[in-house]
């Protein structure tokens, strides 16, 4: 079970200890959202549930189907740990090692700067599950031998963090909307757009 105090490489164990269990689970959504749709002839079915796993871990799971094939959904699985005063999510990408992790202060500005206003930490979580489905990134400094900070961009705005090579985490610090952006800023953030532009034309995501 996660819990705070954890460090990193424990997480990580915690973290792909659960994997199977949400794999399994998602499977089984995908076979009722893929009849729901053939069903009702729906050309999009987002849909996203809480699971408590049998290792006690909170997840939401999450997932985008689009017509004519679940070659094109998108699907997310994240994990909660509360702590006092917040909470941290972890997401660890279909067939990517790199484990993705979220603290509650990235939220409180995703939600700020983009005038959200949601009180509920989880729909603050499904709104970005929904919305920060492709991240690119570049690194900026290291920090020491087994760090460095990077920048990275979704369809919302700025993300900005630290990835740990050791334990292959890239923690998510902050969150920065376009119009705050600044100098060099804006230029790497143009350049991770058009990626991001590169996958919709792709109709990886939309």
């Amino acid at each position: 079970m996660l819990v705070p105090g954890m460090q990193l490489s424990e997480i990580r164990k915690e973290i792909e200890a659960d994997r199977p269990a949400i794999v399994h689970k998602l499977i089984s959504l995908t076979d009722k959202g893929l009849k729901q749709m053939r069903k009702t002839n729906m050309s999009r079915l987002h849909k996203s549930m809480d699971y408590i796993s049998p290792r006690k871990n909170n997840w939401i799971i999450g997932y985008t189907f689009r017509a004519p094939s679940k070659d094109k959904s998108i699907v997310h699985y994240v994990a909660i740990m509360y702590i006092p005063g917040g909470f941290t999510v972890f997401y660890p990408p279909p067939n990517d090692p790199v484990i993705m992790l979220y603290t509650s202060h990235f939220f409180k500005r995703y939600n700020e700067r983009l005038h959200l206003n949601l009180t509920d930490p989880k729909e603050k979580i499904r709104h970005f599950m929904l919305n920060g489905s492709e991240t690119p990134y570049e690194k900026l400094e290291d920090v020491n031998e087994n760090a460095f900070s990077f920048f990275a961009r979704n369809q919302m705005g700025v993300l900005l963090g630290m990835h740990y090579k050791k334990e292959n985490i890239a923690k998510f610090n902050t969150f920065l909307s376009e119009d705050m952006l600044k100098g060099s800023q804006v230029a790497l953030s143009e350049k991770l757009k058009q990626v991001i532009d590169k996958y919709k034309n792709q109709n990886i995501i939309d």
